[in-house]
């Protein structure tokens, strides 16, 4: 695996020169397939560009106070989401109502069309009617994100704005290239509050990111509750990395900062509502000094450590030297996963496997075989890190999720080797979507020990081949992760909070690090495989970020204005 004694641990419709610009000169006026660049400014800025973009006949519709969203019953959830999105902006309350009631003149109509996978989707816009068409409401709520992105930018505003709200006609039809398109948050290292996880979860939202994958536990920290322990909120929640127990966070307040189950509850449900699945994550045997200095029980010698709110990694691991000692780490995973299992409906359960470097290759098999039990009884599949391999055998429908950075190293042999088992792999290699890595060298947080990674970095990779020799097929790739550590999610690096050393918010970190970058992220999950690498289809990528960065500012979303990208010339 990748080593760094500091740290830890996307595409689009476009092809490539010349050759693409030709194709696109032979096609029918105004279609444009998922991988035909057009000039710039004649295509809408949507990312992650859809399967099938036509650009439609039937002039333009107007958004107006009486536009009426026409649902049936199972859509109703939907219509409503989107009334209430254009409300702010627009100053209208559109009404939703069902087929009976709607009106003659210009409507958004939503309608079943079964013979469509679950987040499949079209979209028709004519002078007189937008139409979606889906198999239910999780595809209807992915062609309400584009049809977002067809109006304004400033639609997005929080206050009312004049403006004539157009969509110019088009024909879309759409659906997603991997199923699982992640964005994980670490509020173990940096605690992030409830209402800034929900604000993630909308900015994931509108580019059709569909897991949220929360870092529950590491050794700076305990953030959920776990009713059999509750020391592990008490003592190993009154940690962040750079916060010493006592010290107030001037945006989490004082410690101990953890999600009761009544926030985390609101927040499964947010979630759900615009068709995001968490993944809980309890990491082990490694990263677990905030669960050694909880319980006793499962250390080496039965006695706790003090909290830990430094900034290493690799430090850690839980008693597993004599049976005694295992007997204690089984019965805390019993009681720890079932409960994190019955706190989460989603699939699956993440139980870490990382960086355990202290762990004997027999102790690590040992853990490794007693999580994988207790997690599958609990009724979840696995995910790991790809390390997890070097363990127990795997259980039917695990998953591990690659970190690594080289082709054809070690760590990406353990990928290999799981796909060749038959499991599937989530795919977050740390030199390409591990988006706590600084931008360029200006970038105020974050780390830099897989690499800068800038929009182009980000972007230009492709899931199939990332692990170097034959590709793999894609049916082997469950999907692809952003991923936001937060090691380092301060503008101090390594130095803790203090009166001179004020940390930016969470909010501030995520913004910054998040935005240009996730969105190619989000494309390379959705958007059907093409190349990434000529300059052309790059360029295409900064004409769609540069229109989105003023959505982004009318959202409030505080982006990085990052030196490679001609922001003035929007």
């Amino acid at each position: 695996m990748a080593v760094d004694p500091s740290r830890r641990k996307v595409l689009t419709s476009l092809a490539t020169g010349s050759a693409a610009l030709l194709l696109a000169s032979a096609l029918p006026a105004g279609q444009a397939s998922a991988a035909v660049p057009q000039v710039a400014g004649v295509l809408p800025a949507i990312i992650p560009w859809p399967k099938s973009f036509v650009v439609g006949l039937g002039g333009t519709f107007q958004l107006k106070s009486t536009t009426q969203i026409v649902v049936g019953a199972q859509f109703r959830p939907v219509g409503e989401y989107l009334a209430a999105r254009l409300a702010p902006a627009t100053g209208w309350q559109l009404a939703v109502v069902n087929a009976a009631g709607s009106q003659s003149g210009p409507v958004i109509e939503f309608g079943l069309d079964q013979s469509l996978a679950a987040e499949d989707y079209r979209l028709s816009v004519s002078s007189l009617r937008v139409m979606v068409s889906a198999a239910g409401p999780e595809g209807a709520f992915r062609a309400v994100q584009t049809l977002r992105q067809l109006l304004p930018a400033r639609i997005e505003s929080r206050q009312q704005v004049t403006a004539e709200w157009n969509i110019s006609a088009a024909e879309i039809v759409d659906g997603p290239r991997f199923g699982y398109r992640a964005v994980m948050l670490d509020p173990a290292r940096r605690f992030v509050p409830l209402a800034d996880v929900k604000r993630v979860i909308d900015q994931m939202a509108l580019y059709k990111l569909n897991v949220l994958h929360l870092h529950l536990s590491d050794d700076q920290g305990w953030r959920t509750v776990i009713d059999a322990y509750p020391e592990l909120t008490k003592t190993g929640a009154s940690t962040q990395s750079g916060f010493a127990p006592g010290t107030v966070d001037p945006v989490a307040g004082s410690g101990p900062w953890f999600y009761t189950k009544q926030e985390y509850a609101d927040l499964v449900a947010y979630a759900g509502s615009r068709f995001v699945e968490i993944v809980p994550e309890i990491d082990g045997p490694g990263h677990t000094s905030a669960a050694l200095a909880s319980i006793p029980e499962i250390n080496d010698d039965g006695k706790a450590i003090p909290p830990y709110s430094g900034f290493d990694v690799g430090i850690s691991l839980v008693g597993l030297q004599n049976q005694q000692r295992r007997d204690e780490v089984r019965k805390f995973l019993v009681s720890v996963l079932n409960d994190v299992a019955a706190q989460n409906p989603g699939r699956y359960l993440h139980i870490g496997g990382d960086e355990s470097p202290k762990a004997t290759a027999e102790q690590y098999t040992a853990y490794t075989a007693m999580a994988n039990e207790v997690a599958t009884a609990a009724g979840k599949k696995v995910i790991a890190w790809h390390e997890w391999i070097k363990g127990a055998p795997l259980p039917a429908g695990a998953v591990m999720q690659y970190w690594g950075t080289a082709p054809g190293s070690a760590d990406a042999a353990m990928a290999r080797q799981a796909v060749d088992a038959g499991h599937q792999l989530v795919l977050s290699p740390a030199n390409r979507s591990y988006l706590d890595m600084k931008y360029d060298n200006q970038t105020a947080y974050g780390r830099s020990w897989a690499g800068l990674i800038n929009l182009r970095t980000a972007w230009n990779w492709e899931p199939t081949t990332v692990l170097g020799g034959a590709p793999i097929a894609e049916s082997a790739v469950l999907g692809v992760e952003a991923s936001l550590w937060s090691d380092s999610a301060n503008q101090f690096g390594d130095k803790p909070f203090g009166p001179t050393r004020v940390y930016a918010p969470a909010r501030t970190y995520t913004d910054f690090m998040l935005f240009p970058r996730l969105p190619a992220v989000a494309e390379l999950g959705w958007s059907p495989s093409v190349d990434r690498s000529t300059q052309p289809s790059y360029q295409e990528l900064v004409r769609r970020v540069l229109e989105h960065s003023k959505r982004w500012e009318a959202m409030g979303i505080g982006y990085n204005k990052a030196a490679d990208i001609p922001w003035s010339s929007r």
